[in-house]
């Protein structure tokens, strides 16, 4: 989709203005033109084709639209970045698709506008310097609405980073703010307060000028975060690459020892919540260059072997949410591109895991890349595959038949041995690399399959999931085992499976070999 842009305050100003002049035309209407014809038709004369209900009516068409003109005007500062324009109105330019996914959501929260409301009251009666007693009758009214995420995206819109440090550490606070992520409503100002309070750790300064949270109440709120995954991508999605990187390379990990790993496995719930492969690619690449690319602090070997599961997990849930649906008319092409994206994405881990040495201490690592990985990495990149990308169906059946032969076969470890020779002379950063390719090698051909691509050569139908898991597990084992025995697509050139694995595991490694290695 192509990029967007606009001016939000000029939008404002127009709506304003239009929603200004439509409310005094229909009072006019109202009050003197609607009297006016009544007068004219009671005194006897002729009935007029124009009646001030319906003229009301046009004009209320109008005013709606008008309406709608300031909701773009916030769907491009909730879901675009401003432009450099000193001393100028500030322009914001955002991907259309963000666009409509901001519109829907502003316009579901205007459906519950009256709960917005009520959360914006109740932040409005909490001063610049809140007493004790002032903190917990907040708190408690807000205990009562920690699930309703409309209220509480009302309720965190409109307190600044001080309020909310102050009730970060009462009752039902963390379940609120996770509730407002949760529902999308909350604004990128709001998000940005909440990021900021999570580097107000006690011990890191001693400034007056703002409340301090504890290490306790940080790893609260990220696990949360961590358990909804929809709550999770709406936070990864606010996150800049400099807020990534203040927070895993400030004091917070010295103060916090678990901030790193708490952050990446919210990161990696994030990746899993995302519905949009251009998001997930962009989430990958935000902490990629946070904590990988030229200019980070360094990360010393001993800091980054006890968080390699971790951005394991990371890494390859960004690969595999991030592939875009089939493109049915170039097959090749399309796994020539998740192949490069994939290569992509994941050469500043392997860079950083090279650097290494072929050594890592870390147990849960070490279980992952000498092949007792399956369990850990490849069941979840089934069970939580966007179901924007396989189809409601296909979703359900590519669980099913991962969940069935998950523990005992790996379904491209036998197909693809050729592509990746194995043995024990290859170092940690290659057998990282299979693993995730792997995981993201699967899950393409399993979309594939779930959009009913992939035909036998013997000139049957298009194979298909059922929802069966003994079926479809069989299913997906004996395409992947016979893959020059089935074809992708109706083209008289069309690829055998065979052809697309080579394809994607071609341009991965390609991709590596000009940025990995």
């Amino acid at each position: 989709m192509a990029d967007v842009s606009a001016v939000p305050e000029n939008l404002f100003a127009y709506s304003d203005q239009c929603t200004g002049a439509a409310t005094e035309l229909q009072n006019w209407i109202r009050t003197v033109l609607g009297p006016a014809i009544d007068d004219y038709e009671n005194g006897g004369g002729l009935c007029l084709p124009l009646s001030a209900a319906y003229a009301s009516s046009q004009v209320a068409s109008v005013a709606a639209v008008d309406k709608e003109v300031r909701l773009v005007g916030r769907a491009f500062q909730q879901a675009g970045a401003p432009t450099a324009r000193p001393g100028m109105k500030q322009q914001y330019l955002a991907r259309e698709q963000d666009m409509e996914s901001a519109l829907r959501t502003l316009e579901q929260t205007a459906q519950h506008q009256g709960q917005v409301d009520a959360g914006t009251a109740l932040a409005g009666t909490l001063g610049e310097h809140p007493s004790p007693d002032d903190l917990a009758r907040v708190s408690q009214a807000l205990d009562a609405h920690s699930g309703d995420p409309y209220f509480t995206a009302g309720f965190f819109n409109h307190l600044d980073s001080a309020r909310i440090a102050q009730l970060l550490g009462r009752g039902s606070t963390v379940q609120a703010l996770v509730s407002a992520y949760a529902s999308g409503a909350l604004s990128r100002t709001a998000s940005a307060n909440v990021v900021r309070v999570l580097g107000w750790l006690q011990g890191e300064d001693v400034s007056p000028q703002h409340p301090h949270i504890t290490a306790a109440e940080q790893t609260a709120l990220l696990k949360a975060l961590a358990a909804d995954s929809t709550a999770a991508a709406n936070f990864a999605r606010s996150l800049s690459s400099g807020q990534i990187r203040n927070l895993f390379f400030g004091l917070g990990p010295v103060l916090n020892p678990d901030l790193r790993v708490n952050l990446l496995n919210t990161l990696t719930s994030g990746e899993w919540g995302t519905r949009d492969p251009e998001l997930a690619h962009t989430i990958l690449a935000h902490v990629s260059s946070a904590v990988f690319a030229d200019g980070a602090p360094e990360l010393p070997p001993d800091e980054l072997d006890p968080l390699l599961a971790a951005f394991t997990h990371l890494y390859t849930a960004g690969a595999d949410q991030s592939i875009p649906p089939p493109d049915a008319s170039n097959p090749r092409g399309w796994a020539d591109a998740y192949g490069k994206r994939v290569g992509g994405e994941i050469a500043p881990l392997l860079r950083a895991v090279k650097s290494m040495g072929p050594e890592s201490n870390n147990p849960l690592f070490r279980s992952m890349i000498q092949g007792g990985y399956l369990n850990v990495l490849f069941m979840p990149t089934a069970v939580l595959a966007p179901e924007s990308v396989v189809g409601a169906i296909g979703f359900t059946a590519v669980v099913g038949a991962l969940q069935s032969f998950a523990g005992n076969y790996d379904p491209l470890a036998e197909v693809l041995k050729e592509y990746m020779p194995d043995g024990a002379d290859k170092h940690n950063a290659g057998r990282l690399n299979e693993v995730i390719t792997d995981s993201a090698g699967s899950l393409m051909i399993s979309s594939l399959i779930s959009r009913h691509l992939v035909t036998p050569n013997d000139g049957g139908p298009p194979v298909h999931f059922t929802g069966d898991q003994q079926a479809d597990a069989a299913l997906l084992k004996n395409v992947l085992a016979a893959r020059g025995h089935y074809h992708v697509g109706n083209d008289e050139h069309a690829p055998t499976v065979d052809d697309m694995i080579d394809h994607f595991i071609a341009h991965e490694a390609t991709t590596l070999d000009k940025n990995a290695w």
